[in-house]
């Protein structure tokens, strides 16, 4: 019992002395902060994307028509081959550097016929040639005269101008043919080239009705939207219209061109008046509400022929921009006066603003007076049809 007490007497004595043990050191434990960083977002500006526009130039003439003395001029009695390029003389440096010229070629070639004139109009191959020489890369064939010479002569036509590697529009050898729609890069402007009548001097077979485009409101819509699912991001119509001899367009006329436009085609050019009629800005809306822009000019008269009625000696050298930025508009329109002069049996093209200036300086004593009056004459009444620029 004794030892017991001395055991538990001895723990307690061992206890109370190590709490009364100081320790010789003290920890201390310290909660450091540390910033963190903040994380600071920055607003990238991009820079705004800035479309530089692009341009395209397309150069425009009238009717070319092989009239009897138009063809007695162009013959050589020496090698018994046809030339047309003295009518062209003066005027071949408009048509130099553009992006692409286009005529109405109003005429079959038939080689399996002789050349011939008025009424049913046949020309030879070299009449190719000589527009091609000019600068001219592509012709409208939906025109009245287009069956001069028959289905045959058509096919014959076409066959021509793919030999020649000159570009047509408005007649077709197929219905596959007519489907598949002229497109031209014209400068990065992805173009379409369209052509109609509205009709033709010479029956056509039901069953070859694919041949000629002609005027139907329909199917003129049909081929719009071809062009725009080939991808054309503008649209450019020949249009054989109108009444011959007036110097004005008609309700028909503008009621077409207005459609055109509202479905989306940027640039008219009229033919078979055979004398000019005015041009003109149209902004027409659809039926959405849309507004629609585009450019007409009614008839670009005779490039040449010798017709002797008024006004069928004047015409112009048209030359329009087109300008592509988010979309392509008709950015400016220029013409140039032409008169289709006559002296005796030949005929020759003259820049009427090349006469006048010429001869006012001094320039070109080839010239007359007279003809300088004339030629003052013949602007003036151009630009009273015409019109200014736009």
């Amino acid at each position: 019992m004794r030892r017991r007490l001395d055991l538990q007497f001895k723990c307690w004595i061992i206890l109370l002395s190590s709490c009364l043990i100081m320790p010789t050191h003290v920890i201390v434990h310290k909660q450091v902060f540390v910033p963190q960083k903040q994380t600071v977002k920055k607003t990238i500006v991009q820079p705004k994307t800035v479309i530089k526009p692009v341009y395209a130039n397309i150069t425009a003439v009238g009717d070319t028509i092989c009239h009897d003395r138009i063809n007695a001029q162009a013959y050589s009695s020496i090698n018994r081959q046809y030339h047309y390029s003295s009518l062209f003389t003066n005027i071949k440096s408009h048509f130099q550097g553009k992006d692409l010229c286009i005529a109405n070629l109003e005429t079959t070639i038939n080689p399996r016929l002789p050349v011939h004139g008025y009424p049913n109009f046949n020309a030879p191959a070299s009449l190719i040639d000589d527009l091609k020489a000019l600068g001219i890369h592509m012709v409208s064939t939906a025109n009245n005269h287009c069956l001069d010479t028959g289905y045959n002569g058509l096919v014959s036509t076409i066959d021509t101008l793919n030999a020649k590697k000159m570009d047509h529009t408005g007649t077709y050898k197929s219905a596959y043919d007519r489907d598949t729609i002229l497109m031209k890069n014209l400068n990065g402007i992805q173009t379409a080239f369209l052509s109609f009548t509205y009709g033709t001097n010479h029956a056509l077979a039901k069953s070859q009705s694919y041949s000629v485009n002609v005027i139907n409101k329909d199917e003129m819509k049909r081929q719009i939207d071809l062009a725009k699912k080939a991808g054309a991001q503008a649209i450019v119509v020949s249009m054989h219209w109108g009444v011959e001899y007036q110097l004005k367009e008609n309700q028909t006329q503008d009621d077409l061109a207005q459609f055109l436009i509202q479905n989306g085609v940027n640039v008219i050019l009229g033919s078979h008046p055979h004398v000019l009629q005015p041009m003109k800005r149209l902004t027409v809306k659809d039926a959405q509400g849309q507004s629609h822009e585009g450019f007409v000019i009614y008839s670009l008269g005779n490039f040449f022929s010798s017709q002797v009625a008024p006004h069928t000696h004047e015409s112009v050298i048209l030359d329009i921009r087109l300008k592509k930025e988010k979309q392509v508009t008709v950015d400016q329109v220029h013409y140039t006066p032409l008169y289709n002069a006559q002296n005796g049996r030949s005929y020759t093209l003259y820049d009427l603003d090349q006469v006048i200036s010429s001869y006012e300086k001094g320039n070109a004593p080839r010239y007359s007076a007279a003809f300088y009056n004339q030629a003052k004459k013949e602007k003036a009444q151009i630009a009273s049809i015409m019109g200014g620029d736009l």
